[in-house]
């Protein structure tokens, strides 16, 4: 009886397991890692990323240093540096997500993108990025997923509540992992793995698509190079669910760095009609959030069923224990 009960609490556990994994996957479509360990290897083809210098010049031949980072070294990009890197990897098509750790150490000038993913062309053409800050601009005062569409529209998604207030501040902090995740049209910002900010029903973001894209660390077509340090960089082919993100940021923190103290973020309101009542508006919340919170629920609702299953698995074989033994004495 005991084996048995020890085969299914493990079977249990091992479905519980296998069921929690599921929600959070950190594998799947993952087309580059860099880890920065002494070097700036993608881990997953095995490609070097090209150093090219600023406004996609010819690369002036800086000389990179590495430093102790989240997980191992990482790559420290200088102030006074005018090259950065083309990762040469692009998405297959407008879901993928961005995750990299960084240190703005320096002010390097009015904006530094820290990824970049867009073609070399100037800004006529559609790109997506980040950037540490931007002073006084997309009222930004923290992490910014900015883009840009064909038409010149300027989409950007910043971190809500969570500002820093001066523009020192801005572009200097210790430690963070900032992440994208643009789905179609759809745009979100975490930080430290928690949702800070995304896009309205009016705000869209731009779809990056041609053959001369790619993603760039540090530079871009027409902006300083970061100043600062990056380390354990993610691009997904997907757009990541805010479980996977949580679990990226656990997993990728191996040094323990406190997370940022930051506030939830608020899902926009939008005004939509009510059918039963003519003319008559109500509140809801963008659909896009309310899928999230719908996963997250579901995900609950299956650990706990699991639990009770687990529990009642343990009880029932207890008292079945117990009441064969109750007969063997007598």
């Amino acid at each position: 009886m005991r084996k048995k009960f020890l085969t299914v609490a493990a079977t249990a556990v091992m479905t519980m397991s296998m069921l929690m994994s599921a929600f959070a996957d950190t594998e799947k479509d993952l087309i580059a890692h860099y880890g920065f360990d002494e070097n700036t290897k993608n881990e997953v083809s095995g490609e070097e990323a090209k150093q090219t210098g600023q406004k996609f010049a010819d690369a002036k031949g800086d000389t990179f240093t590495y430093e102790e980072g989240v997980n191992g070294k990482a790559l420290v990009m200088a102030k006074g540096n005018t090259d950065g890197f083309n990762l040469n990897v692009k998405a297959k098509g407008d879901s993928y997500t961005v995750s990299v750790w960084l240190k703005a150490s320096e002010f390097n000038g009015f904006a530094q993108p820290v990824v970049w993913y867009g073609g070399t062309d100037q800004s006529s053409e559609a790109w997506v990025g980040i950037w540490p800050g931007l002073a006084d601009k997309w009222g930004s005062g923290g992490p910014v997923l900015g883009g840009n569409d064909a038409a010149g529209s300027r989409p950007a998604v910043t971190a809500g509540a969570n500002k820093l207030t001066t523009d020192d501040a801005m572009l200097n902090f210790d430690w963070h992992m900032v992440t994208i995740v643009v789905d179609g049209e759809t745009g979100k910002l975490y930080w430290d793995g928690q949702l800070v900010g995304m896009t309205t029903s009016d705000v869209k973001m731009p779809s990056v698509t041609g053959e001369d894209k790619s993603f760039y660390l540090g530079v871009n077509a027409w902006d300083v190079p970061f100043a600062g340090s990056v380390d354990e960089l993610y691009i997904y082919e997907r757009a990541l669910s805010t479980d996977d993100v949580k679990e990226l940021y656990t997993a990728s923190n191996v040094a323990k760095v406190p997370a940022a103290s930051l506030e939830a973020y608020k899902e926009p309101e939008t005004r939509v009609p009510q059918l039963a009542q003519k003319g008559e508006f109500t509140s809801a919340k963008e659909d896009s959030s309310s899928k999230d919170e719908d996963s997250d629920n579901t995900m609950m609702i299956v650990i706990i069923a699991v639990v009770v299953v687990v529990v009642v698995i343990v009880v029932v074989a207890v008292a079945s224990s117990s009441k064969k033994k109750n007969k063997s004495e007598e």
